[in-house]
C-alpha cells in the first residue's frame, strides 16, 4: 500500500461503497461460476484479438486467417464506395468503445476482488458467527475474546459431600483449558476466503459444545485429600442402647461421611462423568459409597421395649408358706447391657441371690427349736451324717434357673430347685404340708430322745405309739448323732453289712429294715438285745442304728409314711 493510500476495512463508511459494489459483483460472479470454483483474476484478461489500430482497414477476422493476396484492380472512384468506407470508420470507432468499457468493467470486478479478498484476509468473512456470536471481520484473536466474553466457562467444580459440606475446587489448579481457541481455527479455517464474496449471499454459522480439559490426576489428588481424607470426617456409628434415670433410650445411629475404601474408585468415576456431561456442581451425598452404620435404631426397638418392661417384671419363687419375689428394678442393676441391645446376666450377683434365698429359707443342717415329751423345748443341733430332713436349695441350679428366667425377660412363679444326690435317691426337701416361717417339722413325727432310750410316734399332733430303743455306744465311731432325720426307705427281710472306722464290722440280716439317714444309721429290729432302754447303749449300743423288738420294727415299718421327720436329741 502506498504511503499515503488510505486502507478500507469491511463495515466502515469508507467501505460502504466498496462492499455494496462487492455485492453487485458477488451476485454477478455467484451466477458465473461454480461453487468450488477458485477463483484468480490473474487469468483474465481482454478479450483476445481486440487490439485497436489507426489503420482505417481493420479487419475482424485478421488474425485469425491468413490473410490472401490481393489483386490490384482500378476503380472508378464512384460516390458508393465513399460511403462505405464512411460506414466501416463508425463500426471500428464502435469497437473501440465497447472495448474501451469491457476493460474497464473487467477492471472494475477486478479491483472490487481484490479489494473484498484483501479485506477479508486474516479475518472472518461476512456474515460469520460462532455459537450466535457475530465474528464478521474479526481476527481470530478478537473474534475470540469476544467468544470468551459471551461464552461462560466453569471456573470450579463444587462436591457436596453428605454432611452439606461443599469443598470447591479451583480449575486453575487443574490445568485448566478451554476448546474455545481451537473451535475459532477450525471455524476460520473452514472458511474459503477465495470466495469471500459468496458470504454476503450465504450467512457461515459454526456451533460447538464448550467444553474444558483439565489434569485428571490432579483432579484426583484434590478429590482425596479434600473430600476422601478430609479433617472433618465423621465416623458412622450404630445405633445402641443406654442406661437412664428412667430406664433405658436408644442412642439413633450416626450415619457419616467417611467413604468406604473398597468404593474410592466408584467416587472418581462419579465425579469424572458428572464433569464429562457439563455438571460442575456434584453433589456425592447420596451415592452408596459411605461406610453404614451396622445396627440401627429400628433395630433395637424391640429389645429396648422388652428391656423398658424389665423393670416391672416380677420372678417369684414359691417357698410354699410364702413367694420370694424377685423384681426387675433389682436385678436390672445385674444386667451387662451390650450396644446392640443384647445384654448378660452377671453370674455373681445372681448367686448372692441365691445365697440370700438359701439364708432365708434353708432348713437343712440348722438348729432347730423342738418341743419334746420330757424336756420341754430343746435346741436340736445339727450333726454330719445324722441330718436328712430339711429344704436345702440346690445353689447351682437356682443359679442357672434365676439367670434363665431374667433373660427370658416375663414375668412368673415357679418351685425353689432343691439339692438331690447324684444317683438321684434323696432329694433335700422336707414335707409342704408343714412348712411355715418358724417350723417344717409339723404335728407327724418320730421323737428319738436318746437321754431317756425311748422314741415317740406323734401323728397329728397326739402321741400314738412310743417303745423303748437301744442306740449306738457312746464313742466316736459308734454313737448315735443328733439331728433331724427322715424315714426315706424301707424294706424286709433286709441284710445289714458295713464296718466302722474302728474296724469293727457286721453282717446282719433284720426282718424290717427302716432307713432314717445316708450314713447307715435306721430303725430295725435287734432280737439278740437282751432287752431296750435304760443304759443298755453304753455297754451293749449298736453301731449307730437305734435297736428295737421285732415287734416295734414291725409297726415303724408298717405305720410310719416315709419322709416323716425323725428328731433325735441328747437332753
Amino acid at each position: 500500500m502506498a504511503e499515503n493510500e488510505k486502507e478500507i476495512k469491511p463495515g466502515t463508511a469508507e467501505g460502504t461503497k466498496q462492499e455494496q459494489l462487492a455485492k453487485q459483483i458477488a451476485k454477478t460472479m455467484q451466477d458465473n461460476f461454480d461453487d468450488d470454483d477458485d477463483i484468480s483474476f490473474s487469468s483474465l484478461t481482454p478479450k483476445q484479438g481486440f487490439k485497436p489500430s489507426d489503420d482505417d482497414d481493420y479487419d475482424d477476422e485478421r488474425d485469425d486467417k491468413v490473410s490472401a493476396p490481393r489483386k490490384k484492380t482500378s476503380r472508378p472512384a464512384t460516390a458508393s464506395r465513399q460511403g462505405s468506407r464512411k460506414k466501416k470508420k463508425k463500426s471500428h470507432a464502435a469497437d473501440i468503445v465497447c472495448g474501451v468499457m469491457a476493460v474497464a468493467i473487467i477492471g472494475g470486478v477486478i479491483g472490487a476482488y481484490a479489494y473484498g479478498k484483501k479485506s477479508y484476509d486474516g479475518v472472518f468473512l461476512a456474515n460469520t458467527s460462532i455459537n450466535k456470536v457475530d465474528v464478521s471481520g474479526l481476527s481470530k484473536e478478537d473474534a475470540l475474546n469476544k467468544l470468551g466474553q459471551e461464552i461462560t466457562f466453569e471456573q470450579k467444580i463444587s462436591i457436596t459431600k453428605r454432611d452439606g459440606t461443599v469443598v470447591d475446587i479451583d480449575l486453575k489448579d487443574l490445568d485448566f483449558s478451554s476448546n474455545l481457541s481451537s473451535a475459532v481455527d477450525s471455524a476460520y479455517d473452514s472458511q474459503n476466503h477465495n470466495m469471500w464474496f459468496r458470504s454476503f449471499l450465504k450467512p457461515s454459522s459454526f456451533e460447538f459444545d464448550p467444553d474444558s480439559q483439565f489434569n485428571d490426576k490432579k483432579l484426583n489428588a484434590i478429590i482425596k485429600n479434600d473430600v476422601i481424607d478430609a479433617t472433618n470426617k465423621i465416623e458412622s456409628k450404630d445405633a445402641y442402647i443406654d442406661r437412664t434415670d428412667d430406664g433405658f433410650e436408644i442412642v439413633k445411629e450416626v450415619v457419616g461421611n467417611t467413604i468406604d475404601k473398597d468404593k474410592l474408585g466408584e467416587v472418581y468415576d462419579f465425579i469424572a462423568s458428572e464433569i464429562a456431561k457439563g455438571n460442575y456442581d456434584i453433589s456425592i451425598a447420596d451415592l452408596d459409597v459411605y461406610e453404614q452404620p451396622q445396627v440401627l435404631a429400628k433395630d433395637l426397638q424391640d429389645k429396648c421395649d422388652s428391656l423398658n418392661s424389665i423393670v416391672d417384671t416380677k420372678i417369684q419363687f414359691d417357698f410354699v408358706y410364702e413367694k420370694a419375689t424377685l423384681k426387675g428394678s433389682r436385678f436390672i442393676d445385674w444386667l451387662e447391657i451390650e450396644e446392640d441391645g443384647s445384654y448378660s446376666v452377671d453370674h455373681d450377683e445372681v448367686v448372692k441371690y441365691v445365697a440370700e434365698l438359701a439364708d432365708k429359707y434353708n432348713t437343712f443342717a440348722t438348729t432347730r427349736k423342738f418341743k419334746s415329751t420330757a424336756h420341754g423345748t430343746v435346741n436340736v443341733e445339727p450333726h454330719d451324717g445324722a441330718n436328712l430332713y430339711g429344704w436345702w436349695l440346690d445353689d447351682d441350679g437356682m443359679a442357672d434357673l434365676v439367670t434363665e428366667l431374667i433373660e427370658d425377660g416375663e414375668s412368673t412363679t415357679v418351685d425353689p430347685l432343691f439339692y438331690t444326690t447324684p444317683d438321684g435317691a434323696i432329694t433335700y426337701e422336707g414335707n409342704k404340708d408343714c412348712w411355715t416361717k418358724d417350723d417344717d417339722i409339723g404335728d407327724t413325727y418320730l421323737e428319738l430322745d436318746l437321754s431317756a432310750q425311748h422314741m415317740y410316734f406323734y401323728k397329728k399332733g397326739k402321741m400314738v405309739w412310743e417303745t423303748d430303743v437301744v442306740t449306738g455306744m457312746p464313742t466316736e465311731t459308734r454313737n448315735t448323732p443328733e439331728g433331724v432325720y427322715k424315714l426315706w426307705f424301707k424294706a424286709e427281710n433286709f441284710r445289714l453289712k458295713d464296718s466302722n472306722a474302728d474296724g469293727s464290722s457286721w453282717d446282719t440280716k433284720v426282718a424290717y429294715w427302716n432307713n432314717i439317714s445316708t450314713s447307715g444309721i435306721g430303725i430295725h429290729d435287734a432280737t439278740w438285745q437282751p432287752y431296750f432302754g435304760g443304759t443298755l447303749y453304753q455297754t451293749n449300743g449298736s453301731h449307730g442304728c437305734v435297736n428295737v423288738s421285732l415287734d416295734a420294727a414291725k409297726y415303724v415299718y408298717e405305720n410310719v409314711p416315709l419322709n416323716t421327720p425323725v428328731v433325735a436329741f441328747w437332753d
